[in-house]
Order: C-alpha cells, then structure tokens, then sequence
C-alpha cells in the first residue's frame, strides 16, 4: 500500500496539472494492482545468514537439508551482465516509504522534463506510454521490500527482467500455471577428468560455490558425504564443506 499511499500524499498537495496528470494516470492501475500493469521479473532468493535454524525449518523439510554458499561477487557480476540485480531486501518501513516516495518524485520529475519537448495534441498518448514504463519501472523496486516481520531472514533477491518474451518457461503446479527462467550463472566446466571424458560425459557449467552445508537431522554427517560426492562428480573443487550442529531433530 505505500505506493497508493505516496500518490495520494503528493496529489494533495500537488499544483502543476503535468505532475498531477501522470499522478492521476497511474493511480488507478497502482490501486488495483492489475497484472498487465506490473513488470514481468523474476525474482530468486538468498539468505545472508549461514546455517541458520530458521532456515533450515522454512526450507529444510523438517529434517536434512543443504545450504549452497555462494560467492556473492562472483554471482553479482554474471546477474548483472543478465540485466539483472542482486539487492538486500529491506525491511525498515520508513526506509521503504522513503525509497518509493522518492522514486515517485523521480518519475514526476523526468515526466515534467520530457513532456514539454511533446506536440499538444500527442500528449494524451505520451502520458499512457510514459506511466505504463514507469510503471514497469517502478515495479523492479517492489521485490526489495518486506515486510519487517521476516527481517530475521536477512534476505537477498536476484531481480530479473528477462529481455524476450521467448526467454520465459512454463512449469504446472497445484496452484496454476508458473512461468520461470533459466539463468546462466556458471562458467563452463574446464579441466574435466579424462575419464569423464572418454565416457562422453558433459558437465553443466560451474557455479560459484564456495560452501555446502548439510542440515541437522539425524544423518548429517552422511549427508554431507553424499554431497562431497556430488560436487567431485560435478568436477567441484575448493568448495568447503561443514556439517550442521543445531541441535534440531523431528519426530
């Protein structure tokens, strides 16, 4: 709602009738959040914190489990060369009311800018396309907003806006039909065992990974084993490897 909130702030004390026509053109699909209105990321989330008990619970199925560390500046550059971001989620409300205010402001500002430079009788279409773009715009800051009762999360999201339509999958699910998208985010695989080789084997390409946990329960040690394996078998190599101590079981 701080979207709607910030409108109606600006357009009560608003005087220039410019501003206030784009306020007016995109409070409507703002309030009621219609889906043609909204950017189409993709968003893919992370965790700050390591080997965290609350994770594990979320996300671990009660028991066993991995977590993957990965190298975040490693990661950064691939998601950005994908016109993509990797952002902290941030979770303070007057922060997030600030961030969009002033994203608000920016929009009301670059539109008074440009608007004047547009004929008379094209202004009309100028100001649909020009809030539907904000919009889309508007919409890649919506990912990095939480509410603050998930702080403990300390959560990061990879935001994505994938270039062609084309780029988009589908998978179905109980709830309904999910579009995703795959990303490239490793580098090809080199120095590939000559066994693996002879064999015809290919490998995926090599992800930044830099630690695997495996998640408290009662066959951690074990678990971790099998992962040990799995990342030789994927020509892994450095990666650290740590078993989860919580003392955390179910049933």
């Amino acid at each position: 709602m701080q979207f709607t909130e910030a409108i109606a702030e600006i357009r009560a004390t608003e005087k220039d009738p410019l501003r206030m026509s784009l306020l007016n053109e995109i409070n409507a699909p703002v309030a009621l959040t219609r889906p043609q209105d909204v950017g189409p990321y993709f968003v893919t989330c992370f965790s700050a914190k390591e080997n965290s008990l609350n994770q594990w619970r979320a996300y671990g199925r009660g028991e066993g489990g991995f977590s993957i560390g990965f190298d975040a500046a490693k990661l950064d550059q691939k998601i950005l060369k994908l016109n993509g971001i990797l952002s902290p989620v941030n979770y303070d409300l007057s922060a997030q009311s600030k961030l969009v205010r002033e994203l608000l402001l920016w929009g009301l500002s670059e539109y008074q800018r440009i608007i004047t430079s547009v004929p008379s009788d094209q202004r009309n279409e100028h100001r649909r396309d020009w809030a539907h773009m904000f919009l889309w715009r508007a919409a890649a800051a919506a990912p990095t907003i939480k509410n603050p009762a998930f702080v403990e999360e300390q959560e990061w999201r990879l935001i994505h806006m994938p270039p062609f339509k084309r780029d988009v999958r589908f998978v179905p699910r109980q709830t309904g039909l999910s579009p995703f998208t795959e990303l490239r985010l490793g580098e090809p695989q080199t120095g590939i065992p000559e066994l693996l080789v002879r064999l015809g084997r290919e490998l995926p390409d090599r992800l930044p990974i830099r630690k695997l946990w495996s998640g408290p329960g009662r066959a951690t040690d074990t678990s971790l084993l099998a992962g040990r394996t799995l990342l030789e078998q994927m020509n892994y190599d450095g990666v650290t490897l740590e078993a989860s101590k919580i003392p955390y079981l179910v049933g």
